[in-house]
């Protein structure tokens, strides 16, 4: 029997903005929202995603955000709310304030799925929206039992739980009706975070020997190491556990590959970080469009057969759900 064989055709992502256009969208959106008093800054959300959504494309095609700034504007006055309630609490009575604590955990569960649910149903990449599925119970026992048990394990179930944090993402998403799938075990981010533990024992004793030896010139000496060592570490996690998710997900026959470079991403966060400290903030568009130029870069989608074929059908079947999930309570909080 003869079997078909599948053509695998490689289409990179692109981000196609440049950050004095960017610059002047978000500079103006963070006037409009210091001069409203912040009621104006889910509509500069909208405005600032908007324009890094629409200029990263694939396949000659952009992705798309369609959020209503109302919806994140009473996502973040409640989330001002609660901040407020809790400060209240521990000025007043700050021994309850750690029993107000444990009333709200519960309720991370479910603002970790409904921020999820919100930002992919607001996310479309040729007329279809992404999809989001993950249910409470399956959030609390990644975010919160889980959690618990790093510090029992003393730390040895640290890199299992970000594998289910990423999988609870991963898993749970869907382009349209078509879930992604992310098939990958623990022993990978295991071999990543061992690696970081070295680095952190050898950096640690570097430290410790130096301040020893310059006591004075210490002062001065480790806070910009600790700055360079702390962005090396972030491009080192950030790189080896993108590449990682990347290259183990697939949505239906089609895969992703992601080619991060610790050096590189290193280079990236450092100058971003420095630039943006020594404007003041006033570089952070910049920074942020070049790491999106990064990032887009270095990912790349293996689609099996043709990518035009796959979104026709996946429009004629999502165009027969309808919109179920609604926005009334959806709320958008950063996380």
């Amino acid at each position: 029997m003869e079997h078909e064989q599948q053509t695998i055709t490689t289409h990179d992502f692109q981000f196609t903005g440049n950050g004095s256009e960017y610059f002047k969208i978000w500079i103006v959106n963070l006037c409009l929202s210091i001069l409203t008093l912040g009621v104006y800054s889910a509509w500069a959300k909208v405005r600032n995603t908007q324009y890094l959504y629409g200029n990263t494309r694939v396949n000659d095609a952009p992705f798309e955000y369609l959020a209503d700034p109302v919806n994140i504007l009473i996502g973040r006055f409640i989330a001002v709310a609660v901040f407020v309630l809790y400060s209240v609490i521990g000025q007043t009575y700050p021994a309850q304030q750690p029993i107000f604590m444990l009333l709200l955990l519960p309720f991370l569960p479910l603002v970790i799925v409904r921020s999820m649910c919100f930002r992919l149903h607001n996310t479309a990449y040729r007329n279809i929206r992404f999809n989001f599925s993950g249910r409470y119970g399956e959030a609390a026992r990644v975010f919160i039992l889980l959690p618990l048990l790093v510090p029992l394990t003393l730390g040895f179930i640290y890199p299992y739980w970000k594998l289910c944090t990423k999988k609870f993402i991963v898993n749970n998403a869907a382009f349209g009706d078509t879930p992604f799938a992310l098939n990958i075990n623990a022993s990978p981010f295991y071999t990543v975070y061992f690696r970081l533990l070295g680095l952190f024992v050898v950096v640690g004793l570097a430290f410790v020997l130096l301040s020893s030896l310059m006591p004075q010139a210490g002062v001065f000496v480790l806070p910009p190491l600790g700055f360079i060592f702390y962005c090396f570490l972030l491009a080192y996690v950030n790189a080896e556990i993108t590449n990682l998710v990347f290259n183990h997900t697939s949505l239906d026959k089609h895969g992703f590959h992601s080619d991060l470079q610790v050096k590189p991403l290193f280079f990236l966060y450092l100058t971003n970080g420095l630039a943006i400290m020594l404007s003041l903030g006033l570089m952070i568009p910049w920074a942020q469009v070049r790491a999106a130029q990064y990032r887009a870069q270095c990912t790349e989608l293996n689609a099996a057969g043709s990518m035009d074929n796959f979104v026709a059908v996946t429009q004629q079947k999502v165009s027969a759900l309808g919109e179920e999930f609604g926005e009334a309570f959806d709320l958008e909080i950063g996380l």
